[in-house]
């Protein structure tokens, strides 16, 4: 008989590489992501993953983090860089990336959790 459950949690669902639910995918990606070379998330960024890893729609942040890997200016190489410090923590450091859209999402995402303090969003669009 074919199991839908999850191989780590238990939860029946899509399954996805590894006979993992979505939601323990989202996790194993954010682990990579957010690696600060200790082979762990780099500690400041770690309220940024635990709210990605409780999203309603997890199927909707897996996409989020997997689109257009491969290009220098996606999701997942801005995690990456966050988390090896290529990227400053900083609002400032956000006002150089393009496209300036995603990077207003992600800041947005990073002041939701409050490893960016918050700030008006109007004039982050100014200061940019």
């Amino acid at each position: 008989m074919m199991s839908y459950r999850c191989s780590r949690c238990g939860e029946e669902g899509k399954l996805h590489g590894g006979r993992l639910c979505t939601r323990c995918t989202v996790a194993d990606r954010l682990s990579q992501l957010l690696d600060d070379g200790t082979g762990r998330i780099r500690p400041e960024l770690v309220p940024l993953a635990d709210s990605l890893r409780t999203v309603d729609s997890p199927l909707s942040g897996l996409a989020w983090l997997d689109r257009h890997e491969e290009r220098p200016d996606s999701t997942a190489d801005w995690l990456r860089r966050l988390a090896t410090g290529d990227i400053k923590l900083t609002h400032e450091a956000f006002h150089a990336l393009e496209p300036w859209r995603a990077a207003a999402h992600l800041r947005e995402l990073l002041m939701s959790c409050g490893v960016l303090p918050a700030v008006d969003k109007q004039i982050c669009s100014f200061e940019r």
